[in-house]
């Protein structure tokens, strides 16, 4: 039973996480075509069926790509992970999903505005609905974000949410001229989002961004984009599955040699019955009491042979030498204390010192 806890505790782990990015993955990729650079070569396998890592693509060929007919609009894309300061000055926390940092241009598809305005400067953000929830903030209030280990007071100026669910993630919306120049200072960006014009094909406008980009670079839908990533997720917690079972197992190893070991004890206790220990009879052979220390206020005693009653063995040695020395005397008076002889005045050493005198 044990066992079986771990395991689906594991699994269920494993697909919990698996959903939650794989929300974030949707939920943020909202573009109709993503540009991305050409891929980084890998040993082993080829298949466009597995994601590969991509390199980065300079953000200048958003202007060119603004001229294609039948694009609405372009804009480089980035994102970071940095911490939002709640209402309680705590950060914000979720399980699973990280904090983002992300640009927000105009007329972003699949965005919603709630409250509030877009942000301006490093001084202004905005807050996805879910996130505005979960740290307790409202639009108008101060706090502080932390990006590359640098912090910055910032004023909630608006709140958003996109279409499909943010699987508990933190998501701040920011100034793309701020951001940028953080996220890719080089220029490179991961990709550049195309959005296609109400009317136009998708096909259609693909093929003409292929043209104006580098060789090697690509155009890839939402879908392949989002399933993309999602295989990237699903092998990286792969290895986290492997790790879990492994621990999985050794702590199944280990339940059960404590369990087998707590048997076999109680039934070896069981058939003997109890007995005292060794040390137990140990001391009780010294005369010593267990609990109480050497030489403590409650020693016992140890009996000199011929004084006393005594117990045990010693004790009826003592008492049948004493009988033995009364009979060769005459006596028959009491074996304790000074004896005396209703004949001859006392018996023993009392008759000894009156022959002395």
């Amino acid at each position: 039973m044990l066992g079986v806890a771990f395991l689906s505790g594991t699994l269920a782990l494993r697909a919990s996480l698996s959903e939650t990015f794989s929300k974030l993955v949707s939920s943020t990729a909202t573009s109709d075509l993503y540009v991305q650079g050409p891929k980084i070569a890998t040993d082993g396998d080829d298949s466009s069926s597995k994601s590969v890592p991509t390199q980065p693509i300079d953000s200048s060929l958003t202007e060119q790509i603004k001229q294609i007919d039948g694009v609405e609009a372009a804009n480089p894309g980035a994102q970071m992970v940095g911490v939002l300061v709640g209402a309680n000055d705590a950060p914000v926390t979720t399980t699973g999903a990280p904090t983002l940092f992300i640009p927000l241009y105009d007329n972003e598809k699949g965005l919603t505005w709630v409250q509030g305005h877009k942000p301006q400067g490093a001084g202004e953000i905005t807050l996805e609905s879910g996130a505005l929830k979960n740290s307790g903030l409202k639009v108008g209030d101060k706090t502080h974000i932390v990006v590359q280990g640098s912090p910055t007071e910032v004023t909630v100026v608006g709140e958003f949410h996109y279409e499909s669910s943010m699987a508990s993630a933190t998501v701040v919306g920011v100034d793309p001229n701020w951001l940028m120049p953080i996220a890719a200072p080089d220029g490179k960006v991961t990709t550049i989002a195309v959005d296609v014009a109400q009317g136009s094909s998708v096909n259609t406008v693909k093929s003409e961004i292929t043209k104006v980009i580098p060789d090697g670079a690509r155009v890839q839908p939402r879908a392949e984009v989002i399933k993309e990533q999602n295989q990237t997720i699903e092998k990286q917690l792969g290895f986290v599955q492997v790790f879990l079972l492994v621990f999985v197992v050794v702590a199944m190893f280990v339940g059960s040699f404590i369990i087998m070991n707590s048997f076999a004890m109680r039934r070896a206790s069981a058939g003997q019955g109890v007995r005292p220990s060794a040390g137990s009879r140990g001391l009780a052979g010294l005369g010593v009491r267990r609990g109480v220390p050497a030489g403590g206020r409650h020693r016992r005693r140890r009996l000199r042979p011929g004084r006393g009653r005594g117990r045990g063995a010693a004790g009826r040695t003592v008492r049948a030498a004493r009988r033995r020395r009364h009979a060769a005397a005459g006596g028959h008076g009491p074996e304790r204390g000074h004896h005396r002889d209703l004949a001859g005045g006392g018996t023993g050493r009392h008759r000894r010192r009156r022959s002395a005198a």
